[in-house]
């Protein structure tokens, strides 16, 4: 069984063995295609980094999922739908990303794209 430990702004778990070496933070991910401007909301989560104290976004900002391939996937599944694209070309600019805590989603984790814009509009 999973461990489970809440925060007043994460709630953290850990997996089931063998995936179970560190924690992870639950999260709502908002997809954007940014040509439709169509949404789409899913649930994730954001391994935990224990030396930042916070969630870890390496792999949404360089990594494997900062590409328009994977995120198309997602973007996908999103809706329950199986996509295995190989035709989409690898970018950066076809989606956007919005990442939330799941316990107190006014905490936003990580943004790129569009929300990012627009988080900047805000503060304008």
């Amino acid at each position: 069984m999973m461990e489970i430990k809440f925060t007043k702004d994460y709630e953290f778990f850990r997996h089931d063995p063998p995936h179970n070496e560190g924690e992870n933070v639950r999260t709502i991910v908002t997809i954007r295609d940014n040509k439709t401007g169509e949404e789409r909301t899913y649930e994730s989560y954001c391994i935990w980094d224990e030396d930042s104290q916070c969630p870890c976004t390496f792999i949404w900002e360089e990594g494997n999922y900062s590409c328009d391939c994977n995120r198309k996937i997602f973007f996908g599944q999103a809706m329950g739908e199986e996509y295995d694209d190989d035709e989409t070309p690898c970018g950066d600019n076809a989606y956007s990303v919005k990442i939330v805590s799941k316990k107190n989603p006014s905490i936003v984790i990580y943004r790129d794209g569009y929300y990012e814009l627009e988080a900047t509009n805000e503060r304008d």
